[in-house]
Order: structure tokens, then C-alpha cells, then sequence
């Protein structure tokens, strides 16, 4: 019996050219559809230093990219347009983030590419709820920023808020903020958010709710004080000094990447 062999490589390779044109001509509409109503505000805000002019427009095109739904081509352009412009500042980090998440989860052939682009921010914040029972000075966070640790203090001694130390140096006076005096017995909620990409780094600090220190710049020039470590580098932690503390609640929210128990669990 005489074998018949069959190719089938160049039926496969004419069935699979058609698609993958018309998955370029789509694709190419929408660029063009995005340059037609947003080229103009692009432009606008290239020609300007000022970084809220990007983060507005990102803010935009993400708003956009919600009702988009039916259209993933051009929620495609909106998405990686919007995390384009609001990764270059870390106040855009979160509208970054949430660019991608809605990529990915809304195109399955860029969820890969779109997790990729979600791990390079790291985000988390920190919520404290504590009290002062007795004592006059420190309540003290200690806390990772990428590579660094950096210790937040608030010093009841001298009614201010300040980073331990930056660049090597024990509490710079540009990073001592006035907060009032902290009172004994009386319970004070606390906010640490940490953002990271590349070699920048965002921390806030927020006390009842009222934002009352900042840092933006390159994590490498945040360093722990010499008067305060940790068993384990990288890690969270919290401590006093010449002070009674009951610390009520200690929540860690990762909003990008994981965190790695180092302890036992409990």
C-alpha cells in the first residue's frame, strides 16, 4: 500500500495570515482614533515641565479605557498610554497600576506583559493605631523602601515629624516637619504608603488623616539611624523611646508585589 503523505504548513500559514492582518489593521484604527482625539493633548503636555499636566491626561485616558470595554484595541492604546505617562512620576503610580490590571484583565494576550509592568511598581502602606501612656518622646517606625530602610519618627520631645536619618545623616532639618504635641492617652491613628519604581521611591506619612511628611527621590539616599535596627533587614517594625506605648492595631496592605513573612506564624 503506497503512503500518502500530506503538508499541511502552508494551508496552516494562509489560514493563520488573514487574522493576523486584520489584527493589525484593527489595531492601527485605533491608533489612529487615539491620535485624532487625544494628539492635541499630548502634544500640549510634552511641550510643559510641569508632571500634574501628564497625570491629568493619564487620569483621563484611564477613565476612557473603563468604557472601552467593548473596543480592546483601543482600550489597548488607552491603557498603555495611560500607564506611560503616569509611571513617570510617583504620584501616578496608582493610576499606572491600575492601567495594566485593566489590561490585563480585559485582553487576555497582554495579561503576561501587563503583570510584568505591575511588578516593576512596588506599593504598600502601613496603618498604625497606637497610644501613649506615659513618656514624653518617640513613637518610631522602621520600614523598607526597595534596597533601603528608612525610620519614621514621631517626636513628641520636639512636636515634630522626621525621617531618622537621609543620605547617612541623623535627622535633616528639611525633613523635620511640626506636628503639635502628641498627648498622652490619647489614641492617634498612623499612615505609612511606600511607593517604588526603579530607583525612586514616594513615602507619605499621614497622622489622624492629615498628611504630615513626605519623601520623593532616590530610595538609596534613605538610611536607618544608627540608634535604631531590626534583627532582620527589610523587615517592619515599630518602637519607642523614653515612652509607654500601647500600640492597638499593626495592618500591612500590599497593593503591588508580596510580602514575605519572616516570622513564625502565629
Amino acid at each position: 500500500m503506497r503512503r500518502i503523505r500530506f503538508c499541511v504548513v502552508p494551508v496552516l500559514a494562509t489560514l493563520l495570515a488573514l487574522p493576523l492582518g486584520a489584527v493589525a489593521a484593527e489595531a492601527d484604527k485605533a491608533a489612529e482614533a487615539f491620535d485624532a482625539v487625544y494628539g492635541a493633548d499630548l502634544k500640549r503636555i510634552k511641550a510643559t515641565p510641569d508632571p500634574r499636566d501628564d497625570l491629568d491626561l493619564a487620569t483621563r485616558l484611564f477613565a476612557a479605557a473603563k468604557e472601552a470595554a467593548g473596543q480592546p484595541e483601543f482600550l489597548t492604546v488607552l491603557c498603555g498610554k495611560a500607564h506611560e505617562l503616569a509611571s513617570a512620576h510617583p504620584n501616578g503610580y496608582p493610576t499606572a497600576i491600575a492601567a495594566m490590571e485593566l489590561l490585563g484583565a480585559s485582553v487576555p494576550g497582554k495579561r503576561v506583559w501587563c503583570a510584568e509592568r505591575v511588578a516593576e511598581v512596588r506599593q504598600w502602606q502601613f496603618d498604625v493605631e497606637f497610644t501613649r501612656t506615659g513618656g514624653y518622646d518617640n513613637i518610631v517606625f522602621l520600614i523598607p523602601v526597595a534596597a533601603s530602610e528608612a525610620g519614621i519618627s514621631l517626636n513628641a520631645f520636639t512636636d515634630t515629624a522626621a525621617f531618622e536619618a537621609t543620605h547617612g545623616q541623623g535627622e535633616p532639618k528639611e525633613n523635620r516637619v511640626k506636628i503639635g504635641k502628641l498627648q498622652n492617652d490619647r489614641k492617634y491613628s498612623a499612615h505609612v504608603q511606600v511607593l517604588v519604581r526603579g530607583d525612586d521611591a514616594q513615602v507619605t506619612v499621614s497622622l489622624d488623616g492629615k498628611r504630615v511628611l513626605g519623601w520623593t527621590g532616590p530610595h538609596a539616599a534613605l538610611t536607618m539611624s544608627p540608634d535604631w535596627s531590626l534583627p532582620r533587614r527589610q523587615g517592619l517594625g515599630m518602637g519607642t523611646w523614653c515612652s509607654n506605648v500601647v500600640f492597638h492595631t499593626a495592618k500591612l496592605k500590599m497593593l503591588s508585589g508580596k510580602a514575605k513573612l519572616l516570622g513564625p506564624k502565629r
